[in-house]
């Protein structure tokens, strides 16, 4: 790892740059905690999505908490059969940058790298209006260009430990990502 903001460190495989692996794709992105019953109460719907949508889609977990130990979620990780990717973000910079609340919230970005849903897997219990279901659901009409606004519905799970100590750095990405104000 280059040691970068943009670059995050991943648990199966080399470092990866997050504009890069979801660069002119669907992209599905879940905060995962080893620590977490919710966030694991949820592996099925994205091992769901992992082999439903293959190579059409990006999906990622992450786990943002600055206590996780890796060697523990890779080993939990390979005990659960969780073979996505999963980036590690010791220092909660994909979180901050998200804004990221709890383990188990999803993060379900368009091809053009736009948020279209930030929230829990079941969208239908508190978006009913949108009929859509849940995420698989979701990914099915973005994946076939159908026009989707969902925004965001509640989440619920552990929070996301984040990481206390943030360098000067970070505080440069974040503003250059416009999630700080000056």
């Amino acid at each position: 790892m280059d040691g970068s903001p943009e670059s995050l460190s991943v648990y199966h495989g080399e470092p990866v740059s997050i504009t890069e692996a979801v660069r002119d794709k669907v992209a599905v992105l879940r905060f995962w905690s080893p620590s977490c019953p919710h966030a694991q109460s949820l592996d099925p719907a994205m091992a769901d999505l992992a082999s439903s949508f293959k190579d059409r889609i990006a999906v990622f977990d992450v786990d943002s908490n600055w206590k996780s130990n890796p060697e523990d979620s890779e080993r939990i990780r390979e005990e659960r059969g969780l073979g996505w990717p999963m980036i590690r973000d010791p220092r909660s910079l994909l979180a901050r940058a998200l804004k990221a609340r709890t383990n188990g919230e999803f993060f379900v970005f368009r091809n053009d790298g736009t948020l279209a849903y930030r929230g829990t897997n079941d969208i239908a219990r508190y978006r009913p209006a949108m009929k859509i279901a849940d995420v698989h659901h979701l990914v099915e009409k973005l994946l076939a260009g159908d026009s989707v606004e969902c925004g965001d519905a509640p989440c619920f799970g552990c929070y996301i430990n984040y990481n206390p100590i943030v360098h000067k750095e970070d505080l440069d990405f974040l503003k250059k990502i416009a999630v700080l104000d000056e």
